[in-house]
């Protein structure tokens, strides 16, 4: 109203970007895999991306959440953009990955699902007006977790040489 962003804007967007961008170096690293190369920051940056449907699940246990609360119609809007966002990304960060010599096709699929899952979510968040705990922790998850399982059905079909 007064031209400032909220705070959950801040925090939305770092954990997205953080679990976006940890796991889209993963992915671009294993490309080129080698001797004692570990790349574990992408799991640091994943439970930290969890606080926010965990904080809105023990929420709801101690109060339950107010339906207007989860606005399903602007939700589904929100899963909608976060997953064209995610196809996206995730085609580019698979197309990237068939030049190189991933050793783990599985572990490849799971990555770039969250990378274009998280960064597609980060995209729509720009937009969302919506800050409520139970509203992030449903509608920017969602997004990242069918996008993890899509990854993992599909890439993997997508990079085997």
């Amino acid at each position: 109203m007064i031209g400032m962003a909220h705070e959950m804007f801040f925090l939305r967007s770092g954990v997205l970007l953080m679990l976006g961008t940890a796991t889209a170096i993963t992915v671009v690293n294993m490309a080129r895999p080698g001797v004692g190369k570990l790349s574990r920051g992408w799991i640091w940056a994943l439970i930290t991306a969890a606080l926010f449907p965990l904080t809105a699940v023990i929420m709801s246990a101690i109060n339950m959440p107010p339906v207007e609360a989860l606005r399903p119609m602007e939700g589904l809007k929100c899963l909608a953009v976060s997953g064209i966002a995610a196809l996206a990304i995730g085609g580019g960060l698979t197309l990237w990955l068939r030049q190189g010599a991933p050793t783990s096709p599985e572990r490849a699929g799971w990555l770039i699902g969250l990378a274009s899952g998280a960064l597609g979510a980060a995209a729509y968040n720009i937009h969302c007006p919506f800050n409520d705990i139970y509203y992030v922790g449903l509608w920017f998850t969602i997004p990242v977790i069918l996008s993890a399982v899509v990854g993992r059905l599909l890439v993997p079909h997508l990079i085997r040489w």
